[in-house]
């Protein structure tokens, strides 16, 4: 032959050696594995924007930064996605309020009205009309809900991902300095198109609305407001800033005091120039060492992760308020489940604990015919894991956070064998042990 026998496997091992010379010069990127699983930093439609070509001075349209229709789609109308039309037979009857809903009720479509989410309609064909509700803010006051239940069954929601506080935990180092910047009415940014905004539609003393934006209640409104957000994102991470956001939530991160600061700035003022507006009231600005993010904090000191102590006091007076009674709806149990949850990723086998709690509620919704408004009553491993839970929740050692060398201590995989667990009245002698344990609670 020309080239010898052996010139395709030369060839073979030359374009082996080429791939792996071009993987040892990809540049490694300053946030950790986690975060480039959930925002890829390489995306086909995000553009590369020069730092040096931004100006603040006037806005900065989302065409100079991506190139995804689904993104430029939504900023300009979002067109609801629905899989068949939707069919309303006749409008859900409206909640009964009372004289003190009834005025928080006025007060929120006042201010619906003056920030120009909702507006004024007639009836129209093909709306749909839904009924309205109100939920407690976490920073007082309340948020109108329209119920889309119905509506949502005939809207297509892939699956998608969201950051959560895995994300920002996976980016504190030890030392680090953190910031964190909220959205101010994140939802009401993006308008909805004119020809969907009839199947928004609610009744409120006779008079009839329309929301002109995504609103709360919708079920693809977290997954379109999370993808804008990513295109955002994926462009602060390509200038090396590391940023973790979920939904309106921003976390943002510096090895010093200097590099945080920088990035808050850089991000503040990105973020207004895409037209987005920052509650500066609900966020951190100056760079902390001890953050309050997602309802947990995060103490870069420590490397550690707990709850928060007006947290902490809501989990007690709940835990002691079910405790006193002997039994409870199952509506009741269900709330008290959510909130015990929702601190779990900061109480050592928190998880555990609600199980039990889990199941005696599926058990008594099963034999109840899925009546929520049915009483359950408590038991006493039904007692004995919420003393439990609000111990490891509210206790001191709770308050100096958990991080993975306690997870490692108080699961027996470690060095010592003798290890207490506090759902467990004796030492475990082993991982084996441990893990039978565990599955058979």
């Amino acid at each position: 032959m020309l080239f010898g026998a052996d010139f395709q496997s030369k060839v073979k091992v030359q374009e082996e050696m080429a791939k792996v010379g071009k993987s040892l010069l990809q540049p490694k990127t300053p946030y950790s594995k986690t975060v480039r699983k959930s925002f890829p930093s390489k995306n086909k439609f995000v553009k590369n924007v020069r730092k040096e070509s931004l100006n603040y001075e006037s806005p900065l349209r989302w065409t100079e930064i991506t190139d995804d229709p689904t993104v430029l789609q939504a900023i300009r109308g979002f067109k609801i996605p629905f899989h068949q039309n939707p069919i309303q037979v006749s409008i859900p009857r409206g909640k009964f309020f009372n004289k003190q809903e009834t005025l928080q009720m006025n007060l929120a479509v006042d201010s619906l009205l003056s920030k120009g989410a909702i507006t004024l309609c007639t009836h129209s064909p093909g709306e749909f009309i839904s009924s309205v509700f109100l939920v407690p803010k976490s920073s007082g006051g309340y948020r109108f809900i329209i119920n889309l239940s119905f509506l949502n069954r005939f809207i297509t929601c892939d699956h998608f991902k969201m950051e959560d506080f895995r994300s920002a935990r996976s980016l504190m180092t030890k030392g680090c300095f953190m910031g964190s910047l909220d959205l101010q009415d994140a939802y009401f940014l993006i308008p909805v198109h004119h020809d969907f905004r009839k199947i928004l539609r609610s009744e409120w003393n006779a008079v009839l609305y329309e929301f002109t934006c995504l609103c709360f209640g919708l079920n693809i409104a977290p997954r379109i407001f999370t993808k804008i957000m990513r295109a955002a994102i994926t462009v602060l991470r390509g200038y090396g800033y590391e940023n973790s956001i979920d939904l309106d939530d921003s976390f943002i991160i510096g090895r010093c005091y200097h590099q945080c600061n920088e990035n808050i700035v850089f991000t503040q003022n990105f973020f207004e120039s895409l037209g987005l507006t920052i509650n500066y009231s609900k966020s951190i600005t100056t760079p902390t060492q001890s953050i309050t993010y997602l309802g947990f904090l995060f103490d870069s000191l420590t490397i550690s992760l707990s709850i928060p102590v007006k947290k902490q006091e809501k989990v007690t007076q709940i835990v002691l308020a079910v405790l006193r009674s002997d039994t409870i709806t199952i509506r009741k149990l269900a709330m008290v489940i959510g909130t015990l949850v929702s601190c779990c990723p900061a109480v050592p086998y928190g998880m555990l604990y609600t199980k039990r709690l889990e199941y005696q509620k599926n058990v008594a919704l099963s034999s109840s015919g899925d009546c929520f408004d049915a009483l359950v009553t408590l038991s006493e491993e039904f007692r004995r894991d919420l003393h439990c839970f609000r111990h490891d929740a509210t206790s001191e050692d709770a308050r100096g956070g958990m991080n993975i060398e306690q997870i490692r201590l108080r699961a027996g995989w470690s060095a010592s064998s003798s290890v207490f667990a506090r759902f467990y009245n004796r030492p475990l002698s082993n991982s084996s042990e441990f893990a039978q344990t565990v599955f058979q609670v």
